[in-house]
């Protein structure tokens, strides 16, 4: 299921602020969408959002790495309402502990 999610990225150094360098990152997230207005007028500065489709069946990246001054900087990412699921085997209604891959692997 391809929906799109704000996405929140608290910490983001100013110099990414740039909205063809948030494009990029949404682009390397998944697939782009927009910007939100009040992080082109910089009405909040402990993070930049922006909007990005996503294939929901599909892993979810926690982080991505970005360069920042000849550096890696290592970016969270903080998802919007996305539904609860299994963040290892990416199915809805019970999380990693629970999941009955884990359960497989402990009974063998």
């Amino acid at each position: 299921m391809v929906a799109p999610v704000w996405v929140r990225l608290f910490g983001l150094p100013t110099d990414f602020w740039d909205p063809d360098i948030l494009e990029g990152i949404g682009n390397s997230i998944r697939s782009f969408v927009k910007i939100a207005d009040t992080t082109k007028k910089g009405r909040y500065t402990s993070y930049a959002r922006i909007c990005v489709y996503m294939n929901l069946a599909n892993p979810i990246p926690d982080t991505i790495e970005l360069e920042y001054h000849e550096e890696i900087w290592q970016q969270s990412i903080d998802y919007e309402h996305i539904p609860f699921r299994c963040r290892r085997c990416h199915t809805h209604g019970h999380l990693a502990k629970e999941c009955p891959l884990t359960r497989e692997e402990e009974e063998t």
